[in-house]
């Protein structure tokens, strides 16, 4: 029964189908970059909390705070790096999919007499939050 659904799908939107592309070796780099990222953050704001009220350590956690900056900002500039490249050689087409990919891409919000637009809530959060 599955494969007749899965037969007849594939009939009805075969015209709209496209090949499977994995991702480029800058597009992994990029959502690896994110992925660390996101977790040095939380490792980060981790550290905070639980010592920031030890008074005896307060000199040595501002020093792992700062360096744990400093690792952001390197993979801030690293990530930077990638995007700046990525769109030097891009077409018009491939920035408008890696805005889609990010989530930065506008999609219609309207209800009733409300009308506007938002962005998607498409693409890994980290990104939005640090385009915004």
């Amino acid at each position: 029964m599955d494969a007749v659904i899965i037969r007849r799908l594939t009939v009805a939107e075969h015209a709209h189908l496209r090949p499977y592309r994995p991702a480029t070796v800058r597009n992994t780099k990029l959502a690896l970059l994110q992925k660390r990222r996101a977790s040095t953050v939380k490792c980060r704001q981790a550290l905070n909390k639980s010592l920031h009220q030890v008074g005896i350590l307060a000199t040595p956690l501002q020093r792992a705070l700062s360096a744990i900056d400093d690792l952001l900002a390197s993979i801030d500039r690293q990530t930077s790096n990638q995007l700046a490249v990525l769109f030097s050689w891009a077409s018009l087409t491939a920035i408008d999919a890696a805005a889609a990919f990010i989530g930065l891409d506008p999609k219609a919000s309207d209800s009733g007499q409300k009308q506007g637009r938002r962005l998607s809530k498409h693409g890994p959060s980290e990104f939005k939050a640090l385009a915004v």
